[in-house]
């Protein structure tokens, strides 16, 4: 037999032993409780928590490959702590459990995936530490005290489908770290909508509203925001200190200040924004070397355009400030600044 075919053989059979020895581990028909089922559990086998109200904490501790699934509506009520945590965690998946008064917290783990889970009434929703290439999918939070999603120093995540819904005052996301894709969330009420500091991220496809200060905030890092839709916020999209932040093809409506605020950030590209009813300022920028090309203003309050950066470059823009603005001003602090074939009418320029 040659090597290529004993390597095929070995691993054919690794894999019938493990789909073999997998098994389901059933609460509370075998065990008692949610902890109890995942202790007695081997690599490959799904913890199955069948509807009901289970008090206790749950804890996946160096555990990889053990799944847990609720079958029905599964409650968790912590009894003292968070309510489920993955530690050290790998290739785990937790799907349809729902935590009142605590959060799920993925903590130095890998490869981890929360699905259709629910969370309200703790201190966070869903909270990822110190790990890597976790997925949060079709989640949903409510009211919770901190933010309602939250990472730190993790990177190569993704949040896809998931929803959160804020009393005002309070964070809706805090995302930082790398290489985080955030795409198809819905946003609702809090303070900030998504504030980020990761290094090359995705926010693409996300609807925000009801944000009393940002949409979305984009802190002293890079990535692409694209095609995300943001309603009734105090402030559609601002960027503090960030380098080469792609906006492209947002769509900001009713903001009651500014539609995009970018202060002190460096190489922004504002590509195909549309920009409706700003209550004092479609685009205000303070940013040095930007490009803003083919943007739609409309209704932009007071102004269109405020422009205070330096060496920016618009071209094929489109600008109406209400009745009594200017669509496009400059201010005497900005500088060596291209205007090309923009569409506006009342300007200082």
């Amino acid at each position: 037999m040659n090597s290529n075919r004993l390597v095929l053989l070995i691993c054919l059979t690794t894999a019938l032993v493990s789909s073999a020895s997998a098994a389901n581990r059933k609460v509370p028909q075998q065990y008692p409780t949610i902890q109890a089922g995942v202790n007695a559990a081997n690599p490959g086998d799904t913890v199955v928590v069948s509807a009901g109200i289970y008090v206790e904490d749950v804890t996946l501790n160096s555990a990889p490959f053990v799944n847990v699934r609720g079958k029905g509506k599964v409650f968790i009520h912590p009894s003292s702590g968070n309510g489920f945590t993955v530690e050290y965690g790998t290739s785990n998946e937790i799907e349809n459990l729902r935590i009142v008064g605590g959060y799920f917290l993925i903590d130095d783990s890998s490869d981890v995936t929360v699905r259709k889970c629910r969370a309200s009434g703790g201190a966070y929703g869903f909270r990822v530490r110190d790990s890597t290439a976790v997925r949060l999918e079709k989640n949903r939070t409510k009211n919770t005290a901190s933010a309602a999603f939250s990472t730190s120093n993790s990177n190569d995540c993704k949040f896809v489908g998931n929803r959160s819904i804020q009393d005002p005052g309070v964070s809706g996301w805090t995302i930082s770290g790398a290489g985080m894709t955030i795409r198809d969330n819905r946003i609702e009420g809090g303070q900030f909508g998504l504030y980020t500091s990761c290094n090359t991220a995705l926010v693409a496809d996300n609807r925000v509203e009801d944000v009393t200060a940002y949409g979305i905030y984009v802190y002293g890092h890079y990535g692409t925001f694209a095609d995300n839709v943001i309603r009734d916020c105090e402030n559609g999209i601002r960027t503090y200190t960030a380098t080469y932040t792609n906006l492209f093809r947002n769509k900001i409506v009713g903001a009651s200040q500014y539609g995009i605020d970018e202060i002190d950030s460096w190489g922004t590209y504002a590509l195909d924004n549309d920009i409706r009813k700003a209550m004092s300022v479609g685009i205000h920028t303070s940013g040095d070397e930007c490009t803003y090309r083919n943007n739609d203003i409309r209704k932009g309050g007071s102004f269109g355009f405020y422009v205070l950066g330096d060496l920016c470059y618009f071209r094929d823009n489109y600008a109406r400030a209400q009745t009594g603005g200017l669509d496009l001003y400059e201010s005497s602090q900005a500088d060596n600044n291209t205007y090309i074939d923009n569409d506006v009418v009342t300007t200082n320029i």
